[in-house]
Parts: structure tokens; sequence; C-alpha cells
């Protein structure tokens, strides 16, 4: 089934907004993930060609929303009563839609011989190794009526299958939930490493499938044991899965060893955007969330699942059933009202507010908002314009009316739309200069990053009492590597890190040019490429926290690859050569090392 993941060439970021996202992602690691902005998608609405759904089209379609970036989806599935299936078509296949070339896979006790149960991966070794989890091949305890539960999938071919026509919908009897749930397994396990590793969410639409005389109706025979949603992605994902019983239980202690405050300073979740309570002993908290630091490179988890809506036909589903594994309605969702412009401008609802810089009166935690009805240029400028103000966008319609499948390089442009950090073109090389260009600084008028000269003298950015929306701005201007000494007190010298922090501290930028009449409109960021160019950190004085070897004068940038070549190698290398070659070094895909953020998988730093 790993066959099911087979991007197209188009669909991967191009090396400049590679080096952006992957900037953006390190900028980000220790902010908890219901504040972290990510580009969303539906699958049901971008990805099949009208009402045809074909299992190789969709598991394509869904491999390019995965590789440009996308790390949002929304997906609508049916249950197929006459199959007892979860099916990506709406309509019942019944009997022409049985397949006979089945695959069975029996689960007892924690093994199985379902490939995609057992992940590649290595064990990291970590300064503190009791927090490390590899994966294992077992699959996740699963309540049944029986004392085995056994599934059986259907044997995807990646090539195209035939089609069964009911009504206005052609679908393939292999269109399951199966192949999106092979497809995502092959992704997570291709991009287990440092550099690739990102959160995946899933949100699941309920919905019962049309008869065949295309009349909805509540299913008399309703999902259970093997069947069920938390059955299903026990089988195919739970090495990746972060569940709410694991939220429950960091929430209850969370300076317990490996718990949120229990590992390295470098990968603690910023408390400034939670709330905590303490009893002495104790701490816990009703409102946090984990960091992507912790989640992936601590607990090597990569996906949250949850429930979106459930249809009226659906409701006697057992839900609560699957509570141990997936999210409940509303959990990693928060509708809000806001209204978009038609050229896709946020005209109200937008969290950037003056009057308040509390975090929890902004409240924008896992704030989405759904964008449809608009051209490609409305769409693209609404992706933007909602990530600054703290939603996540969420593509729900095609591009121009031509599914992700046909036109994968429109859709990879909308997914990128919502980096907020550098402006275009940025981090631009600088090769032949002496002025060391190599720190960010924030733009007056665009309100994004460049790259600048390190020696100038330059006011600088300061958050006040780490408070994520409190900036201000350092008394006088001094060159990148002693800024820090000219920020008031009370404050330190940092960087924004999401979209809505970047609001308020261009806000104070602004402010302090008028007010005291500074002409230079450029503002010291910490942020850098000191080290090494390419790689971005925040510090004055960090390495480069990816491994490096030596090799005749020459600086080389390394990473192990996984089982196969992970899909990214080629990209990042391309921007590594290039770099190289304007340099005079030759740099190579880079990983974390465990200085910083650990080693995620292989050859220790």
């Amino acid at each position: 089934m790993t066959d099911l993941f087979q991007p197209d060439s188009q669909a991967y970021p191009d090396d400049l907004d590679t080096i952006k996202l992957l900037s953006q992602r390190d900028l980000a690691l220790r902010v908890p993930i219901n504040f972290v902005p990510v580009a969303g998608a539906s699958i049901s609405a971008v990805c099949p060609v009208g009402d045809t759904y074909e299992t190789a089209s969709l598991a394509k379609c869904f491999s390019n929303l995965l590789v440009s970036e996308f790390r949002r989806f929304i997906l609508d599935i049916y249950w197929d009563e006459s199959r007892s299936v979860w099916s990506a078509c709406p309509v019942q296949l019944g009997n022409a839609g049985r397949v006979s070339n089945t695959s069975t896979t029996t689960t007892t006790g924690s093994t199985s011989s379902l490939q995609l149960v057992s992940a590649s991966f290595n064990l990291r070794e970590l300064e503190t190794p009791a927090v490390v989890q590899a994966r294992q091949a077992s699959a996740m305890s699963i309540t049944t009526n029986t004392s085995s539960a056994t599934t059986t999938i259907a044997a995807i071919s990646p090539t195209a299958t035939p089609l069964i026509h009911i009504g206005p919908y052609a679908c393939s009897s292999t269109a399951n939930l199966d192949i999106f749930l092979g497809t995502l397994a092959a992704y997570l396990d291709d991009t287990e490493n440092n550099l690739n590793a990102t959160t995946t969410y899933l949100s699941l639409n309920l919905h019962a499938a049309l008869s065949p005389d295309l009349v909805v109706r509540p299913p008399s025979n309703l999902p259970r044991g093997s069947s069920s949603l938390q059955a299903l992605f026990a089988v195919n994902t739970s090495s990746y899965l972060y569940t709410p019983a694991n939220l429950r239980s960091q929430r209850a202690d969370l300076n317990a060893t490996g718990n949120w405050f229990g590992v390295p300073d470098n990968v603690v979740p910023d408390a400034a955007y939670f709330r905590i309570s303490s009893d002495g002993s104790t701490s816990t908290t009703q409102d946090g969330w984990p960091s992507d630091s912790f989640v992936e490179f601590t607990k090597a988890k990569r996906l949250l699942v949850g429930f979106g809506s459930v249809s009226q036909e659906m409701t006697q589903y057992d839900t609560a059933a699957d509570a141990g594994t997936i999210f409940t309605p509303g959990y990693l969702e928060q509708s809000h009202t806001y209204q978009l412009t038609s050229s896709g401008n946020v005209s109200s609802g937008c969290f950037y507010n003056l009057q308040s810089t509390q975090v929890s009166a902004l409240n924008n935690s896992w704030a989405v908002a759904d964008i449809q009805n608009m051209n490609n240029q409305g769409a693209t400028q609404a992706s933007t314009s909602l990530t600054t103000c703290g939603y996540t966008p969420v593509l729900n319609q095609t591009l121009d009316n031509v599914s992700a499948i046909l036109a994968p390089q429109a859709y990879q442009k909308f997914a990128v739309s919502s980096i907020w950090s550098w402006d275009i073109n940025e981090p631009m090389d600088h090769p032949n200069s002496t002025q060391n260009y190599h720190c960010a600084v924030l733009n007056a008028t665009s309100g994004r990053w460049q790259v600048a000269g390190c020696g100038a003298s330059r006011y600088c950015a300061c958050r006040v009492n780490n408070g994520p929306y409190d900036w201000q701005i350092s008394t006088s201007g001094l060159p990148y590597d002693r800024v820090d000494q000219a920020c008031p007190e009370n404050s330190i010298f940092t960087v924004a890190r999401t979209a809505l922090e970047n609001e308020y501290l261009l806000h104070a930028w602004r402010t302090a040019r008028m007010s005291n009449s500074i002409s230079d409109e450029l503002l010291f960021v910490n942020f850098n490429d000191l080290d090494v160019s390419s790689c971005w950190v925040i510090g004055q004085n960090t390495t480069c926290p990816y491994r490096e070897t030596n090799d005749n004068s020459m600086q080389t940038i390394t990473v192990p690859t996984v089982a196969a070549v992970i899909v990214f190698v080629l990209t990042i290398l391309t921007i590594f050569v290039k770099c190289a070659a304007n340099r005079q070094n030759t740099k190579r895909r880079r990983r974390r090392g465990h200085d910083e953020y650990g080693d995620y998988e292989g050859v220790p730093a």
C-alpha cells in the first residue's frame, strides 16, 4: 500500500519556498499547536473530478496535497451499509462494489501482519532517552465484541481501477477510507526525519451513503468492532497518533518526567499561551496544548484526528467509543464569525486587536476559516489574509473548477500563500557581498522579512515579559551581535513566531518609527543564518541545529535517509547545491542534532 503515496513532481514547493517553510516551522516549534495556523484543504472538495471517485486518482491527489505543505485536511466519509465499509463514494455500491481480491489481516494482541502498522523508525539517542519512543510494530488497543478483530482491506493498486456507475456517481469499489490512511501512513513514514517532520491534522465528517435509489436513510447496520473508526486508525496509523488520552494524561501532571515541563528546556511548550494551576506539588492545565517540538521530537507523534460534523442519519454511531483515539467534534477546530472581501481580504473578524495583547482575550485557539466560492487570486489572497489574522485557512472549493489531481501547481501555490514571514524572493543569498548578509530584518513597509547585513546599526525587536503579543523597540540601534543590549528592562531581543505575533511586532515598529522619527525602515529580529547559509536559527550565537561535518575544509550538511529516498531530498539538496555554487561550499540536506531538538531518526549528531 505504500505505492499509494506517489506525488507529482509539480506538487513540491520550489527551493526558496522550502527554505521559507522550514524556517517558519522551526520558528514556531515551541508555540502550542492550537495557536499555529497551517494551510488546510477539504479533500472531498478538491480531489474528486466531478462526481467520480477513483482510487488511484484520490490517492494521487492526497499525495500531492501532502507534499504541497497542506497540513490540515477535512475528509467526508460515507458509511456504506451494503458493504460495511467507510467509503469516499457518496452512494452505496452494494453487490457491485464487493471486492473479491482482498487481503485479510487478523489483529490479536499487540502485533499485526499489516504492513502499515510498522513504520520504519530508528531509536533516537537523546540526552533524555526516557522521553523517546520508537515506532512499535504494535496495534493500538481496541475494544471489540470478540477476542480478536479481523480487518479486511482491499488489495489496492496505484493504477486506475474500474468504475461503478450509480446515478450521477462513478466510484471505484476500493475508494474507501483505507486509501487515505494508507497514503497518509506512507507519507508519514517517508518524512520520518527531523528536517521534514510536521504535524498533520485530519477532521472527519461522517455521512450515511445514499441508497442505490439515491435516497439517504439512517443505516440499520452501524459500524462496530473492526469497522469502527478507532479500529481502522489503530491498524494503519496508531504509532503516529497523538490522542485525547495522551492529552489528558499530560495535562494532569505537567512536571512529570516526559511531560511538557519534564523535558529539555528547548522543547518545552511556551506556557505563556495557556493557563496553569498548581497545588504546590503538581501543575496542571485545562486549556493547554503541546508544541510541535514536544509532539514530534519528544514523543514522535505526527497525527491528530478529530470529528468534524456528523450527519443526522449517523447520529446513532457511537463516537464516544472512539474517544480514546479521535477528538470529539469541535475539539480541534473552532468556528468564528469573519468576513472576506471579493478580493480575499479579511474585512471583519480578525484576531489582531490593538485593544488587547492577552492570549486569553484574543483566543484564536484552533481557529479555522473556510475559503469557498472565490477565484484563484481571491482564494490565494484570502489564505494570506486569514493566516495574518490568526486563522488556519481551509480551501473548501476547487481552484478555477479544476481538481487538484489535474492542477497540482495551483494548489501548491495556494498552500505556500500561508507563509507569513519572508517577503517575495527572500531569504535572498548575497554570496559576493562584504556586508555579512545573514540577518533577518522586518520591513516596516511590507510587513515581511528580508535578509540584511548584520554589521549595520539598527533597532531591534524586544518581547516584553515573554508575552507573545507584547513588543517594544530597542532604545537605540546597534549591530546585530550586540543589539540585545539595547532592549528595555524586562524585555528580550527575539523574533515573532506566528503571523499574529508578527502583526503586533509590526505595529510596535511602525509606531516607534513615527514617534521617534526613525528613517530606517528595517528592524533586526533575532533570526540568522550566520553559522550555515540557509540554516535559519533563533539566537545571536546559535549554531545550525543540523548535523555538520567538515571534509577538506568544505562544510557539509548530511541527512541519513529513511528506508527509501525521502521525498524532500531532491528539493533541499538543490537548495544547498545552489548555495554552494555561489559560496564555494558544498551544502547537503540537514538534520536536527541533539544539541537543539534531539535526533529524530538515524545517526545521532
